[in-house]
């Protein structure tokens, strides 16, 4: 993965925000020991290892994606209620993808839009099995800016 990103990055980096380009880069650094690196021993067998500096990115590189997913799921199952809980998804078209990158407001007023959306059918759907209390919810928002393909930008537009 990390070869074909390098490949196709020439082409889009140009084109999204500082942030982006920042993490990107760091992505392409993760895991290797010639960024950076600390020596670790065990103390019982004193054989020591290398262990490269990981990214902590948020988007891009797997092994730190899945790292934070896991701790992440972790945390909210400690302190969530044991409750029903649902997951909604917000699926933005491509046309408007760097738009929503560029401007963090537009994608923080889209994530409210829709919480409220949600709110309001439970709240009618409440209402119409004959609730008398009234119903409130809460949300956890994440953003994931690719799907399993890397698909931020329209592909269509870069023939391979």
């Amino acid at each position: 993965m990390r070869e074909a990103f390098r490949e196709g990055w020439p082409e889009v980096c140009g084109v999204v925000s500082a942030r982006v380009r920042r993490e990107a880069e760091a992505f392409l650094q993760c895991g290797q020991l010639r960024y950076g690196f600390v020596e670790v021993s065990c103390e019982a067998c004193h054989e020591s290892r290398l262990v490269a500096f990981s990214c902590k990115g948020r988007g891009w590189c797997p092994s730190c994606t899945n790292r934070r997913a896991v701790e992440t799921g972790a945390t909210l199952e400690s302190v969530l209620p044991r409750v029903r809980h649902r997951q909604w998804t917000l699926s933005i078209p491509f046309s408007l993808r760097f738009t929503v990158v560029k401007q963090p407001a537009l994608l923080q007023t889209l994530a409210s839009l829709l919480v409220r959306a949600v709110w309001r059918r439970h709240r009618q759907a409440a209402r119409r099995l004959g609730t008398l209390a009234f119903p409130f919810g809460g949300a956890v928002v994440f953003t994931q800016w690719f799907g399993s393909t890397l698909q931020l930008i329209d592909q269509s537009r870069y023939p391979t």
